[in-house]
C-alpha cells in the first residue's frame, strides 16, 4: 500500500464518518420535531404551560441516540441493521417514558419545592404503550438502515472522485 492509497483509504473513512453522523442527526432532528415539535407548537398557541418542555428534555437525548448510531453504523458495514434497530428501540424507550419522566423532570427544573415528587405516574396503560412504541421504534430503526444505506450509497458515490473527474450520481 503506497502512501496515496493510505491518504485516499483515510479520506473514504472520513467521508463515512461524516455522513453517517450527519443521517444520524437527521434521524434524531426529524423523529424529535415528529414526536414532540407538533406537539409544542399546538400547546403554545393554546397559551400552555411547558408547551416544550417534552421537546426541550427529548431533543438532545435523541439527536445523541441518532449521532451514535450514525457514528458507529458507518465505521461497521456488518452491524449497521443492528445498530438501527437499537437506536429504534432506545427512540422508542425516550419517547413512551417522556411522557412521564420527562416531564416530571420538567416540573422539578420550574418547581424546585416538587423535586423527588412523582408528578406523571406510569400506570398500566402508560407501559403497555411504552411496549408497543419500543417494539413499532425498533421496527421503524429497521426501516431507516434500508432507507439511509440507499441514501449512503448514493451519497458516497456522488462525492468520490476517479482521477479527478467526480463520479456520475
Amino acid at each position: 500500500m503506497d502512501a496515496s492509497t493510505l491518504s485516499h483509504d483515510e479520506e473514504a473513512h472520513r467521508r463515512h464518518r461524516l455522513v453517517g453522523l450527519g443521517y444520524g442527526l437527521t434521524y434524531g432532528l426529524a423523529y424529535s420535531l415528529t414526536a414532540w415539535g407538533i406537539d409544542a407548537w399546538v400547546l403554545a398557541r393554546a397559551r400552555a404551560e411547558l408547551a416544550g418542555a417534552k421537546l426541550a428534555v427529548g431533543l438532545p437525548l435523541l439527536l445523541l441516540i441518532g449521532a451514535a448510531a450514525g457514528a458507529v453504523g458507518s465505521t461497521r458495514a456488518g452491524a449497521w441493521v443492528g445498530v438501527w434497530i437499537g437506536a429504534g428501540t432506545l427512540t422508542g424507550a425516550v419517547v413512551g417514558v417522556m411522557p412521564y419522566a420527562g416531564l416530571s423532570l420538567a416540573t422539578w427544573i420550574v418547581e424546585p419545592r416538587l423535586w423527588g415528587e412523582t408528578t406523571y405516574p406510569m400506570e398500566h396503560a402508560g407501559a403497555a404503550r411504552l411496549a408497543f412504541t419500543v417494539v413499532l421504534t425498533a421496527c421503524a430503526g429497521a426501516a431507516a438502515h434500508y432507507f439511509i444505506s440507499s441514501r449512503w450509497t448514493t451519497a458516497l458515490r456522488c462525492t468520490q472522485r476517479e482521477r479527478g473527474i467526480p463520479l456520475r450520481c
